[in-house]
């Protein structure tokens, strides 16, 4: 039996899949498994994955019918896992040489629900990102503490990076929200929100590779309608609220999730799309909002954004 399931989506990546690969069975903990999940591609990825699965058994392969995206995927992965834990690798990233055995001790020592660690990041594009990631990956703290209800956002919002209890996950129906960009920022709040216990440590166990044909890096300059962040914070809304857990989070649901959610949509789509980011908004506000247990400042924050979308909608 492994004692991780690493995830790892592939579409497209045969310039990176094998760096991804390698860094994986090198692991120094060797018990886990590699489930590679083909997502259709063009390239040439999945005759590279099929040579390190001829050489290495602990990788699987599970082929999408048809390109589903990275969602879909993911959520195909993990039907297929057994370990107890789960971690996630985009097929251009890498793990460190110790990040499984470092990730693994740390959480079954602390019996966390969930332990971070911290980012390298490789920029083959947007070096003008430097000094904002290294704010963003940066873990907040090291240590074991209880997840706060009115703070969801405790570190970087990104599914990798990180090992979970997998009885988390499926106990609570989780699942990445299939055909919409910014998937992380549903998976995360909605892993936090259920969950108990988070652990941080202060290793680098992770590798992010900052490459101009990435999926958020095509999203970004397509400067076409981009919804999908408020359609996130629409479909967490309705998690949240279906296993109880919304009360305890609404002043940081409605005061700083929606207010991020809603930027990330006008600036994926482009300041001239504004007005319909916020008439998407709007209906969503007016269709769920209550003050009730409200404080004061989110109370205002929230109708400063009723008043600006009716006054650019009208």
């Amino acid at each position: 039996m492994p004692k991780i399931s690493v995830i790892v989506p592939i579409y497209n990546v045969e310039q990176y899949v094998g760096d991804c690969l390698q860094s994986l069975i090198k692991q120094t903990l060797p018990d886990i498994e590699i489930i590679c999940i083909d997502d259709c591609g063009k390239d040439k990825s999945m005759q590279i994955v099929k040579d390190f699965a001829a050489r290495d058994e602990r990788i699987r392969i599970v082929k999408n019918w048809c390109n589903h995206g990275l969602s879909y995927s993911r959520n195909h992965g993990l039907k297929y896992a057994h370990a107890p834990y789960i971690m996630f690798c985009d097929s251009d990233d890498m793990f460190m040489s110790d990040t499984c055995e470092k990730m693994y001790n740390a959480i079954t020592e602390s019996g966390t629900d969930v332990i971070v660690g911290n980012i390298h990041v490789i920029y083959e594009a947007n070096h003008n990102l430097k000094e904002s990631d290294a704010n963003f990956f940066r873990v907040p703290t090291v240590g074991i503490f209880d997840i706060p209800e009115n703070n969801k956002y405790i570190c970087y919002g990104s599914a990798w990076g990180k090992i979970y209890r997998r009885n988390v996950i499926i106990n609570n129906k989780l699942n990445f929200p299939n055909g919409l960009k910014h998937e992380d920022e549903f998976f995360w709040p909605a892993f936090c929100s259920v969950a108990k216990r988070v652990g941080f440590i202060e290793n680098i166990v992770y590798q992010y590779r900052r490459r101009a044909g990435s999926i958020m890096n095509v999203a970004y300059q397509q400067n076409k309608l981009n919804i999908d962040p408020l359609k996130i914070l629409e479909k967490y809304f309705k998690y949240t609220n279906k296993h109880n857990v919304f009360w305890g989070q609404r002043n940081w649901f409605w005061g700083i999730m929606m207010p991020a959610m809603l930027n990330a949509s006008i600036n994926y789509s482009g300041h001239d799309k504004k007005s319909e980011c916020l008439k998407f908004l709007y209906k969503f506000i007016k269709r769920n909002w209550s003050s009730y247990g409200i404080n004061t400042d989110v109370q205002n924050k929230v109708q400063n954004i009723i008043s600006h979308a009716e006054s650019v909608i009208h």
